[in-house]
């Protein structure tokens, strides 16, 4: 995954409601949250130069999709029916600024359900290799998870597993996910 799950609708949002932000929030923690780096079409040349390089070079980047409304959470939904499969994802690896949490958390929003327009999924046999090219150049990268045989679609935070639901069209709706077993 590239980008910071919900730096774009975070941006967004914040512009939309600046005056509830000021009531909780001092003037240069708000710019900091209006100043959250996004992907530029600059930074968009970039990732798609290093994708393009890593397959010139032999790995494999079997999906490519470029996150926006619904979130983080939406566009794993569509990278499973994409692929016609489930996949394990690490909650804990998924990149999330703080600024979109306490945004997120002010105004009662699921921060992986918030618009992610900036964020890229990417399925590769290469993931250390591509993450650690794209961190070099300046864009934040991390493995996230991994695809699997069961069609299951699966987000591990510590101890709980938990699964995907079919997205919803209302970001403000703080379900996305459902109780699952403990792993």
């Amino acid at each position: 995954m590239t980008g910071y799950a919900g730096a774009s609708g975070t941006v967004r949002e914040a512009c939309s409601k600046a005056e509830i932000l000021s009531a909780r929030f001092s003037p240069s923690y708000i710019d900091r949250i209006m100043h959250i780096p996004v992907m530029n079409g600059e930074k968009q040349e970039t990732v798609d130069g290093i994708i393009s390089r890593s397959v010139e070079a032999g790995a494999e980047v079997i999906y490519n999709l470029k996150a926006g409304d619904g979130g983080i959470y939406a566009a794993l939904w569509q990278l499973g029916e994409s692929l016609n499969s489930g996949f394990a994802v690490r909650h804990k690896d998924i990149p999330i600024l703080q600024e979109t949490i306490e945004v997120c958390n002010l105004l009662d929003i699921n921060p992986y359900m918030l618009e992610s327009g900036d964020c890229m999924l990417m399925v590769t046999d290469a993931p250390s290799k591509l993450t650690e090219e794209m961190n070099r150049a300046g864009i934040p990268a991390a493995d996230i998870g991994n695809l699997t045989t069961e069609r299951k679609r699966a987000i591990i935070n510590g101890e709980n597993e938990r699964y995907l639901n079919r997205p919803e069209t209302e970001i403000s709706s703080n379900r996305g996910l459902q109780n699952g077993q403990h792993t």
